[in-house]
């Protein structure tokens, strides 16, 4: 999830860093001042008026980024449809088990999500001190941007953190927040 504010005005931001070339010039200058993928999707998103998903295979090219973050999930993020509406592909995972987390359902109210997903109740997960508390899923391989692209698919009740797999992996995983 992205620290950065949400009040940023990424227009005016694109201007200032602009420099008399256009908008995805600006993009490249903010990857390289160390913005994060997500800050660079929101301000192609404000710029442009572009839909999410072309966003992100923007910052994606502008990047030229290979799959190098480790994604694990153990609810919709598994589905075709939410991952060709989050990533712009299907994903190609290895199943495996996320240790001393126990899964339970919460309420979705977020339309977005809903329509995206089809499911009013998804499943999150929390830490236990349990060793028999295992939830099943998929380690997929995703680039930053389409890591950013789950961190903005998820609401606000979810917290990206790393977590070591039964496998001996390390992914990234959403939990409940705090």
């Amino acid at each position: 999830m992205s620290d950065e504010p949400s009040d940023v005005d990424y227009s005016a931001f694109a201007r200032q860093r602009d420099d008399g070339k256009d908008a995805v010039a600006a993009c490249v200058v903010a990857l390289a001042e160390g913005r994060d993928t997500a800050f660079a999707i929101r301000m192609l998103r404000a710029v442009f008026d572009l839909e999410f998903a072309r966003a992100r295979d923007l910052v994606a090219t502008l990047k030229y980024e290979q799959p190098v973050e480790r994604l694990f999930s153990y609810g919709t993020l598994q589905q075709e449809n939410v991952q060709i509406a989050t990533f712009g592909r299907a994903l190609h995972g290895v199943a495996d088990e996320l240790l001393f987390h126990k899964r339970e359902m919460i309420e979705i109210a977020d339309e977005a999500v809903l329509a995206t997903s089809g499911e009013r109740f998804h499943p999150i997960v929390t830490r236990t001190r349990n060793k028999d508390d295992r939830v099943p899923g998929t380690v997929f391989e995703v680039s930053p941007a389409e890591l950013a692209a789950a961190d903005l698919y998820e609401v606000s009740d979810y917290a990206r953190a790393s977590a070591q797999l039964a496998s001996g992996l390390t992914a990234w995983i959403y939990v409940k927040r705090a």
